[in-house]
């Protein structure tokens, strides 16, 4: 469904292509949902392999970038 999944502290950044992202909040969920979240998260990019064709780059998770302060 999405190309690649973010953790940061305050949310989840979900990738659909390079133009695209959304995210979803962490504050919205409890800390065990949070963490059941995280586990899906995580077998799924471990169960991904890079496809032919595409650069692995793709599949590896970037560092995450701070939130911009409004103002």
């Amino acid at each position: 469904m999405f190309d690649r999944v973010e953790s940061t502290p305050e949310f989840w950044l979900l990738y659909r292509g390079r133009p695209f992202a959304a995210f979803l909040p962490r504050a919205a969920f409890d800390v065990s949902q949070q963490a059941a979240i995280d586990s899906i998260i995580a077998s799924r990019s471990m169960a991904e392999r890079p496809r032919q064709g595409l650069p692995s780059e793709q599949l590896t998770p970037r560092p995450a970038t701070p939130p911009r302060s409004a103002g």
